[in-house]
């Protein structure tokens, strides 16, 4: 498996499409400093994956986007294809090539490909995972990630071995179990919170559900009543429906009998009707007769018009045909003339096409000529053009030897100018060195005192932070619970609103009146409100006298007895039910009760407890003044079994004892939990509740506010402090370097300033020489342009020859066509002539043929002239003889007229008769029409108690006989309705849909413990897989881990030519997760960090890990990025020869200045920016990668791919 090709299409400064291939192991990519180089690596970082627009060099994402320049556009979008070689099946997809793709416009969009098709970021992460590939893996060592993966913090060097592990797709599904971990505690603690709110409303609902059984049996009753008293009055209506169709048939016998005598005039009538029919028919057909001759007389006369209007139509056509003759002789002249004209214009243009046909052929022998002059001088041309590029390419060549000689002078000055650099660098040291010996120890005193101060100051704030934690949590945890039950009160609330808004419990005509208060109150403006709504009652005595009011808690009190007549006409109209209104102008108070003065527990007098406005005092007087409360039943049956009283006494539990010695007491009130007055007295309470808790909610928010303030300043001095410990811990490890380390750094130093000193001489050397070289190349060049230039001169004569001959060539042409034009031209003019005598000649035949038919034409028009004549005279005797005949016609009309008048006049007196008898058959018919009416209206009523009871009670017609009760009562069915809704009433309101919500929520709450169960199995089996998870990854990394430390101590030896190096763990106890530090000695050096090695050192020692890892897993290939930089020749050589000896398994991509890499590599890709801003790829040999990175252009390119 390698990398195939890299396509680049408006990435960063790629603004046309790139494509490089990759066909050899190590590929070089060079050019100046600014050209782009990176971007590649950028590009291919990008595609792997990368999210960070700050590790691809950018503030957001879409600046990967070429931006265009002043002459370039910016791009749409960037996109960036990546082809690998799969026929190994490296990647897990059937294809022998993996292509992986990045798109990005500049909206915002972005698509990512594999092998075509649309994928996921994920879908790409898990085919690179663990391959080395990853956009944090070690196939990509961009500028400075060398030493960032041996320094201090080793987050980039435990990324990497954990992907040479292989276990980052473990540590992935790890995390991802740890965040279900999470989650699903989370549902678990929220399923356990709301199954302990749900089993807080099971036991109010089920005294819901009682209550709504009780309310079914009662209203089972009531229903049963209802339909047997509807029934009874249902066969009543039918029976007088019976007697009303009797007395309708009477009526109808003696309206038959008028009938009779109507039919018997009518028939006499008919007969005389006949004799009329009769005279009639004859009458029309003396009419029609009369019609027919007066029809003929008029077709004669219009015949007789006809025949003198064509006439004269004959005698116009007559002439218009004389004159149409003499026309047709006037144009044939004319165009007999026109065609002798056209005969002399042939002649002419026959003539002037011989001339133009003389003229062409001696042009084109003309251009014969000249063509071949043309052909000679660039035969001539082409040899001298030859001469010359001969010349110009041992030019080039000598102008390469000079490029090259230039390049490798400048090279050599560097390596001078490095040197010297170097030793100035090396003098500096040794100064630093003898001056740190003598200053440590005063440092290293003041550095432990402030690490101590800063230790402790750090242990106060993460005391601090822990106690500001469980007060967040504390905080959360009481607004979680307030909120929580917040939900819960307004829930109440509003469904007590709903209730009062609705009047849920009240009875139809009660709800029906308040509704339409609501919706027309102008109308309804005397009804003032409901007894339960106008009063105030203390909680403790509601029982009490909702008792005592009984029904007379859903009464409507209104201003005046009027405005009670709207009120029952409206639910009388609508079948609205019955309400008790209590009208203030009428409502007197009764008689006020008598306090005893041996009354145990007596509280009070029932209107003293209840709070109203004044106006409607009277009102509750009249209903409560003979009431007493008394506290229980108790007190009450010791007073009556020694007492007589009058009125009512009722206790606090609901008890109620009338004068005549009856009590009434039980349960069923106080279980229902839910009166007129007590909804009210709920409804406050949990307002007040809800205002607390809001009140209690803000006022926690803002002490939590106030604890994450201070929590998130802590962090901040918390993290101040932990870095200054690092750097203090980093400054006393460094600072206690014994005299004996300064001693071996300075012998070392001084050795390394005499190696530069050799190597300043040996380069100083090499440049003298390269320098006299340069002259005899410039020599060289100018004697071969001096030369370059005569061949040049003599091509421009050749080529000024060969212009002026192909102008003159051009002329001819030209001359040539025009003259073809004019001869076509004149073609189609003595075309057109002959063609024009043919079509006079064809118009001469038609007007020949045209002036023989009119002749023809005007002979017929004459004969029928005579014709005409002929008929006209014929007609004129015809009209004579009809004008008699109307005569006769008209006196027998006459006679028919005066018999018809006589039988008209008897025909009036016998409809007289009809009249008379028919005006008594209406007045029969009127009064059948009443019973009718009375019978309909009986109908109807029949009709909707059937529809009632069909469509409210469910009952079809043929199951009435199951309420047909012999024994049924009903004079007092009335009394048992009204008793058992008062019962209904009582009862208060109920939640009809308790029952089945009761069970909905018994089953919810088992499901929810279900649940629950099942999301604890779930989190403890996921639990159980973290664990088994942990275990492999810890196997597998310490494997790969063990055997990349063995393999860096080999090749750190090798790039070192000596030395050691090893990772140690921090804690071996915690392999996944402890920091992995590396200890590196080079030869001869004994340094306690690797922060005191040089920046080859750091370098070296970075690659040998690098390459360790790559020994232990290959990456398909590696992207070096400028990580020699550091390096000095002979290490270049010793970083290459590495290189050689791992490319057989990792194919290397490698973006360098340095021209010793260079020399080793399979082929050279260069970056140049012939246009500002925009990067340019060429493939290019060794002399001009050398230009490219010195000028940042190519004067002689040549392509290798």
């Amino acid at each position: 498996m390698y990398l195939k090709n890299l396509a680049i299409h408006g990435f960063k400064s790629f603004a046309n499409r790139t494509s490089l291939e990759f066909p050899s192991s190590l590929i070089g990519i060079v050019g100046p400093n600014g050209s782009g180089k990176s971007n590649i690596c950028d590009s291919i970082r990008w595609v792997l994956g990368e999210q960070s627009s700050k590790a691809l060099r950018g503030q957001k994402m879409d600046d990967v986007i070429f931006g265009g320049t002043s002459t370039v556009p910016q791009a749409k979008f960037a996109e960036v294809r990546l082809t690998f070689d799969n026929k190994s099946r490296f990647f897990k997809i059937d294809s022998d090539d993996f292509v992986l793709a990045r798109k990005i416009n500049r909206n915002g969009d972005a698509d990512y490909i594999i092998n075509g098709e649309q994928c996921r970021l994920k879908d790409i992460k898990e085919q690179i995972m663990d391959t080395g590939l990853g956009r944090d893996a070690y196939s990509i060592i961009g500028q400075g990630m060398v030493d960032s993966i041996i320094g201090p913090r080793g987050a980039e060097r435990r990324a990497i071995i954990e992907e040479a592990a292989g276990i980052v797709k473990y540590k992935a599904d790890k995390n991802e179990s740890l965040r279900k971990i999470a989650l699903a505690q989370i549902d678990i603690d929220r399923l356990s919170d709301l199954i302990v709110e749900l089993d807080k409303q099971l036991g109010p609902l089920s005294m819901q559900a009682q209550i709504a059984q009780r309310y079914m049996i009662l209203d089972e009753q009531l229903r049963n009543i209802k339909l047997k008293k509807m029934v009874y009055e249902f066969d009543k209506q039918y029976r007088e429906l019976a007697s009303k169709k009797a007395t309708a048939g009477e009526y109808q016998k003696k309206r038959e009998e008028h009938n009779q005598k109507i039919t018997l005039f009518n028939a006499e009538i008919e007969a005389m009707q006949a004799k009329v029919v009769t005279l009639n028919d004859r009458k029309a057909k003396i009419k029609k007769d009369n019609a027919d001759v007066m029809n003929e007389l008029d077709a004669l006369q219009n015949i007789e018009k006809d025949l003198l209007q064509k006439d004269a139509q004959i005698n116009t056509n007559r002439e218009s045909y004389v004159r149409s003759a003499d026309e047709f002789n006037e144009k044939k002249e004319s165009l007999e003339n026109e065609i002798k004209e056209i005969e002399k214009d042939i002649v002419s243009s026959e003539k002037y096409l011989a001339g133009l046909d003389l003229e062409m052929k001696k042009i084109q022998e003309d251009m014969s000529s000249i063509s071949a002059r043309l052909k000679s001088t660039e035969t001539q041309l082409n040899s001298s053009q030859d001469t010359t590029y001969d010349a110009i390419n041992e030019l080039a060549a000598a102008k390469n030897n000079l490029i090259s000689h230039e390049g490798e002078l400048k090279y050599t000055a560097q390596q001078i100018n490095k040197a010297k650099f170097d030793i100035d660098r090396l003098e500096e040291r040794i100064g630093e060195l003898t001056a740190k010996s003598s200053k440590g120890t005063s440092d290293q005193h003041n550095n432990k005192h402030k690490h101590a101060d800063s230790k402790k100051r750090l242990a106060e704030i993460i005391e601090k932070l822990k106690n500001l934690y469980n007060e967040e949590k504390q905080l959360l945890k009481a607004i979680q619970d307030n909120t929580a039950e917040l939900i819960g009160v307004r829930a109440k609330m509003a469904a007590q609103e709903e209730v009062r808004r609705n009047y849920d419990g009240f009875k139809i005509g009660v709800k029906y009146i308040m509704g339409m208060k609501k919706q027309k109150p102008e109308q309804f403006k005397g009804v003032c409100g409901l007894v339960s709504e106008l009063a105030g009652v203390a909680p403790e005595y509601e029982t009490a006298l909702e008792v005592a009011l009984g029904g007379n808690v859903q009464a409507v009190i209104v201003e005046k007895a009027k405005d009670t007549e709207p009120c029952i006409d409206m639910l009388k109209r609508n079948k609205a039910g019955r309400v008790t209104f209590l009208p203030l102008d009428t409502v007197r108070p009764g008689p006020p009760a008598v306090i005893p003065s041996n009354l145990k527990g007596f509280i009070g007098i029932a209107t003293d407890l209840i709070e109203c406005d004044k106006k409607y005092k009277s009102v509750f007087e009249y209903l409560l003044n003979p009431v007493m409360v008394v506290d229980t039943i108790q007190h009450v049956n010791e007073f009556t079994a020694r007492n007589r009283f009058s009125g009512r006494i009722v206790t606090l539990d609901g008890e109620h004892v009338s004068s005549s010695g009856a009590i009434t007491g039980g349960s069923l009130d106080k279980s229902s939990g839910s009166g007129h007055f007590s909804n009210s007295g709920d409804l406050d309470k949990f307002k007040s509740r809800s205002v607390y808790l809001d009140d209690k909610i803000s006022q926690d928010n803002i002490k939590l506010d106030d604890a994450r303030k201070k929590i998130d300043a802590l962090k901040d001095e918390s993290d101040a402090l932990k870095t200054d410990i690092t750097r203090l811990e980093a400054i006393l490890e460094t600072s206690g370097e014994s005299g004996e380390d300064y001693s071996a750094r300075l012998k070392n130093s001084v050795e390394e300033m005499s190696v530069l000193r050799e190597d300043l001489a040996s380069n100083s050397k090499k440049a003298a020489e390269l320098e006299v070289k340069i002259a005899d190349d410039k020599k060289i060049i100018a004697a071969l342009e001096e030369k370059s230039k005569a061949f040049h001169e003599s091509v421009q004569k050749n080529k000024s020859s060969r212009s002026q001959e192909s102008e003159t060539l051009q002329q001819m042409t030209a001359l040539l066509t025009d003259q073809k034009v004019n001869h076509a031209r004149a073609t189609t003019d003595l075309g057109n002539y002959r063609k024009k005598i043919i079509e006079n000649k064809k118009d001469i035949e038609d007007i020949d043929k045209r002036t023989s038919l009119s002749r023809e034409t005007l002979l017929k028009y004459e004969q029928q002239y005579r014709e005409n004549h002929t008929l006209l005279v014929d007609t004129q005797e015809k009209l004579a003889a009809i004008k008699s005949k109307t005569s006769t016609i008209q006196a027998q009309d006459e006679e028919i007229m005066n018999e018809l008048t006589s039988l008209e006049g008897q025909i009036r007196i016998k409809t007289g008769l009809i009249g008379s008898r028919t005006r008594q058959a209406a007045e029969m018919l009127e009064k059948i029409h009443e019973v009718e009416l009375h019978q309909t209206e009986i109908e109807t009523n029949i009709k909707n108690a059937v529809n009632i009871l069909e469509t409210e009670y469910k009952l079809r017609e043929d199951e009435f006989h199951r309420y047909r009760d012999q024994e049924f009562k009903y004079e007092t069915s009335a009394d048992e309705i009204n008793d058992l809704q008062q019962s209904i009433d009582r009862l208060g309101i109920v939640n009809q849909s308790a029952i089945k919500d009761y069970q909905e929520l018994l089953e919810r709450v088992n499901k929810l413990k279900s649940e629950r169960d099942d999301l604890v199995s779930g989190r403890d089996d996921i639990h159980k897989i973290v664990l088994k998870t942990d275990a492999e990854c810890t196997k597998m990394f310490l494997e790969t881990f063990n055997m990349i430390n063995q393999y860096i101590g080999e090749i750190f030896q090798l790039l070192f030519n000596g030395g050691s190096a090893k990772l140690v763990l921090e804690d071996e106890a915690k392999p996944l997760e402890c920091n992995i530090d590396i200890k590196a000695q080079p030869p001869g050096k004994k340094l306690q960090s690797i922060t005191l090695m040089s920046g080859g050192e750091k370098a070296l020692t970075g690659l040998s890990l690098l390459f360790a890892i790559l020994r232990v897993k290959p990456s398909p290939f590696c992207i070096l990025d400028e990580v020699e930089a550091a390096l000095d020749e002979f290490n270049v050589l010793r970083f290459i020869n590495m290189l050689n000896n791992f490319k057989g398994k990792t194919q290397f991509l490698i973006i360098t200045h340095n021209k010793q890499t260079m020399q080793h590599l399979d082929l050279l890709y260069g970056v140049t920016m012939e246009e500002k801003g925009i990067s340019k790829i060429i493939s290019v040999r060794l002399e001009q990668a050398y230009d490219i990175i010195d000028t940042g252009d190519v004067k002689t390119q040549t392509a290798q791919s």
